[in-house]
């Protein structure tokens, strides 16, 4: 019978790289992917990847690698922020004020926004929302992200988010 390009290639596929269907942060209590960031990144945006940081640690016990967009691409990474990498650029040009977009590929999660602002809202509606859904396994030694896991703010999200903030101060 015919052959198809899917069938010869099944043959030859080890199993340890089937096609997964989910980012693997963390594996087996190891970090398989680090927080990256542009090297001239504000403190905004720093503080952003320490609450990341800091609360996937508390949750799973593992401690992701903090390194700037400078240092070679690797093979999964967390994007925060404006880095250099494709991803990010290609995301940050759908973006208006205000938005952010929050998006797991085959290889990168990224975390990105109009500005550092809106990043940093990003990276707090991460997580407090995103992290508890079902898309999400974070557990003792176990982070992984469904892969094609989207969300976008819309422009206006923002500006209440602000305003409690400000009234809170008072």
């Amino acid at each position: 019978g015919e052959t198809t390009a899917g069938d010869s290639a099944a043959g030859t596929t080890a199993p340890n790289e089937e096609t997964l269907t989910y980012l693997p942060i963390i594996e087996d209590g190891k970090a398989k992917m680090a927080i990256v960031t542009s090297a001239r990144a504000s403190s905004t945006v720093l503080a952003a990847g320490t609450s990341l940081f800091k609360e996937v640690y508390a949750k799973t016990g593992v401690y992701l690698t903090l390194d700037y967009d400078h240092e070679g691409e690797k093979e999964y990474e967390i994007l925060l922020g404006d880095t250099s990498r494709e991803e990010t650029t290609a995301l940050k040009e759908t973006l208006s004020e205000n938005e952010f977009v929050i998006k797991a590929t085959d290889r990168k999660l990224v975390i990105v926004g109009y500005d550092d602002m809106a990043l940093a809202e990003g990276v707090s509606y991460f997580l407090s929302t995103v992290l508890s859904e079902g898309a999400v396994t974070l557990e003792t030694g176990v982070f992984r992200i469904d892969i094609g896991l989207e969300y976008r703010s819309s422009g206006n999200d923002l500006s209440g988010f602000w305003e409690m903030i400000s009234a809170d101060d008072t």
